[in-house]
């Protein structure tokens, strides 16, 4: 789907279930992301069954095939703007601190803009989320606030989220910025 210097982007496949195992079995990834960790193999088999057929996910790898995140995408339903979407990303902690994540944003962004009609695109980070939150800064999101008490947790935490995002000009302009490094 998508190539970069160091990073292939692409769909998943049903051969993915042992990788998105090691990724969305892992609390200290999931907890971050919003979501409760999978309990078993079988119910990973599900979720990739809801990423191959969603089509609102890409697993992200190094050129040689090794397996280090995700990139989600799809409309932003907490806005009455029928063009406004949201991104969420995982990266797996030992490829934490490398810039991969802003590499593939850099690629994933410019595609998904291509083939959608995006007004305003968003990320929600939890406001403890420093690594995610500084991969956004670098990308040149605008940062909208803080969405005081947005999501319920599965341990029953009610956690705060900062909103970022970048309208549809502010992309097109990033685009060109991103292309010269």
């Amino acid at each position: 789907m998508l190539k970069t210097k160091n990073l292939l982007i692409e769909e998943y496949t049903s051969e993915d279930a042992n990788d998105l195992y090691t990724m969305i079995s892992n609390k200290n990834l999931t907890y971050p992301a919003g979501f409760k960790p999978v309990p078993n193999m079988q119910t990973c088999e599900l979720a990739l069954q809801y990423r191959i057929v969603s089509k609102q996910y890409v697993k992200i790898c190094l050129l040689d095939g090794t397996f280090i995140g995700e990139i989600n995408f799809y409309k932003d339903s907490s806005k009455k703007n029928p063009n406004a979407y949201e991104l969420g990303f995982i990266l797996l902690q030992e490829y934490q601190g490398f810039g991969y994540m802003q590499e593939a944003l850099k690629a994933f962004i410019p595609w998904y803009n291509s083939i959608v009609n995006i007004d305003i695109l968003s990320l929600h980070v939890f406001t403890n989320n420093l690594r995610s939150e500084n991969t956004i800064n670098s990308l040149n999101f605008k940062r909208d606030g803080i969405c005081r008490r947005y999501k319920s947790m599965y341990d029953g935490k009610t956690l705060d989220v900062v909103e970022y995002s970048m309208t549809h000009d502010e992309i097109e302009r990033n685009i060109q910025l991103w292309q010269k490094f």
